[in-house]
């Protein structure tokens, strides 16, 4: 393995800096409390006492616990599209780098746990349906920007294809949660990764 790969994969283990400002030790508090006591636990006053701040700040920012679900899940995917993407955190410098970044990231149960729980919430507030298609058809773009950058132009229909093999590999992988489940998904999203690259146009 190259050094500027296990550069980028020392990076991603070290997990997320903790947050200075209220809202974003909050979002931290919520990742931790996912990753840590699964989707049962994340109430607000658990994410709120994980942050070591008075639920009425958590309130303050998130009114309801569906409010709160929603900014999770868009900090954790923030979070990766901020190492894909072109800004100053990209650690994306190749084609490869963003590979290599798919393939770890995979591996992160936080994620289905975070989509589980939303299609959980939705049955209850079925407004969450539309932000959830909402934010995926953002993820698919988003994806197609960062493949850009590296001149690769992907048919609407082989994103839709890969962002839906992403998906599935993940919650494989969470619901097996084996380390042979983790190796066996880094290996599909490689070769859908791949695949998706050359079939571009």
């Amino acid at each position: 393995m190259n050094a500027r790969l296990t550069a980028i994969r020392k990076t991603l283990d070290a997990g997320p800096l903790p947050a200075a400002d209220p809202r974003g030790r909050l979002l931290s508090a919520a990742l931790l409390v996912l990753h840590e006591e699964g989707i049962h636990a994340l109430t607000q006053t658990r994410v709120a006492a994980v942050a070591g701040l008075r639920q009425s700040h958590l309130t303050y920012y998130f009114p309801t616990r569906i409010d709160l679900l929603k900014a999770t899940v868009e900090h954790a995917a923030g979070a990766v599209m901020a190492l894909v993407g072109d800004g100053a955190q990209s650690m994306a410098r190749s084609l490869n780098d963003v590979r290599s970044i798919l393939c770890h990231q995979i591996s992160d149960t936080r994620m289905p746990r975070l989509m589980i729980a939303m299609a959980v919430a939705a049955d209850e507030d079925p407004s969450l349906k539309a932000w959830m298609a909402a934010f995926d058809l953002r993820v698919r773009n988003f994806f197609a920007m960062a493949l850009q950058r590296f001149d690769v132009r992907v048919s609407a229909s082989d994103l839709a294809l890969f962002h839906a093999t992403l998906v599935g590999v993940a919650l494989l992988n969470y619901s097996a949660g084996t380390p042979s489940s983790a190796r066996q998904a880094r290996a599909l999203v490689k070769a859908a990764f791949d695949r998706v690259v050359a079939d571009a146009f």
